[in-house]
């Protein structure tokens, strides 16, 4: 019986320790993933150049705060949260200039 106590207790241990840094890979695959839109967007005439250049300086900004939040060790869901919202404002950027018609 304790046995089983154990491991279960080690097998929330571990889904509690891998929360904030799935969150971590989460926020980095959708950094990548909107670099990709940007780039498809340019290749694709969709996204004027200078609307490129503020897209990535806003992918920057996002990239920069991902590496304040994680340089103390730590990443927690306030830190996830704040990061998620960021990149929800650059993901609508990055629909809008795809989107107009600044061509």
């Amino acid at each position: 019986m304790r046995i089983i106590i154990t491991a279960a207790l080690l097998g929330l241990a571990s889904i509690a320790h891998a929360g904030p840094m799935a969150a971590l890979d989460r926020a980095e695959a959708r950094q990548a993933n909107q670099d990709r839109r940007i780039d498809a967007g340019v290749a694709q005439g969709q996204i004027a150049p200078r609307e490129a250049r503020l897209l990535n300086r806003q992918q920057a900004h996002i990239d920069r705060a991902i590496d304040r939040r994680v340089s103390d060790g730590l990443y927690s869901r306030r830190d996830a949260r704040i990061v998620r919202a960021q990149q929800r404002g650059a993901s609508g950027s990055i629909r809008f200039a795809r989107h107009n018609r600044w061509r």
